[in-house]
This record gives structure tokens, C-alpha cells and sequence, in this order.
């Protein structure tokens, strides 16, 4: 069960400051990361929602690293996470 806990912790950690880097500043991340220049303003609204879900994850991964009850779940959404980040780049390396 201990490293389930240190999981879900690293998992937190990560994905707290991917979200933070997507939605602290958006044009910052996008011309750093993206080469974007010019952001849209949707497209910044956009970053930040991502953010927000990023940070709503990993704060149910936070809390469940401390209370058993929860525990199983919080692994198993994150495969689920990891999973549907894995399938959106293999569909987009097919389409593109």
C-alpha cells in the first residue's frame, strides 16, 4: 500500500505543475512550448480549463494518498488519465 501512496503523490506533483505551467500564463506557455506566438484568446480559456481539471485530479490523487478508502480508485484513474493521454497521440500520429 506504500507505494501506491508515493504514486499517487508523484503523480499529484506532476501533474500539479503541468497544469500550473498550462494555466498560470498561457501565452507564456504556449510561445515557450508551442512556438506560438500570437495566442488566441479561446485558445488561452482552453489552457486554463485544462488546468483546472489537471488540478481537480490530482487533488482527489492527493487526498486519496492519505485515506485508504479511496486509494484503488485514485490508481486506477490514473491509468485512466495516462491511458487517454496515450490514445489522443496515437490517434493524432495516425491523422497526421
Amino acid at each position: 500500500m506504500i507505494i501506491k501512496k508515493y504514486f499517487l503523490l508523484l503523480a499529484f506533483s506532476m501533474v500539479a505543475i503541468i497544469a500550473l505551467l498550462y494555466g498560470i500564463s498561457p501565452k507564456w506557455f504556449a510561445h515557450t512550448f508551442l512556438g506560438v506566438t500570437a495566442l488566441d484568446l479561446n485558445i488561452a480559456h482552453i489552457l486554463r480549463a485544462i488546468m483546472g481539471l489537471y488540478i481537480a485530479l490530482g487533488l482527489f490523487w492527493l487526498y486519496s494518498a492519505f485515506n485508504d478508502l479511496y486509494r484503488n480508485t485514485a490508481v486506477l484513474t490514473t491509468v485512466i488519465f495516462a491511458g487517454g493521454l496515450v490514445s489522443g497521440r496515437i490517434i493524432s500520429f495516425f491523422t497526421d
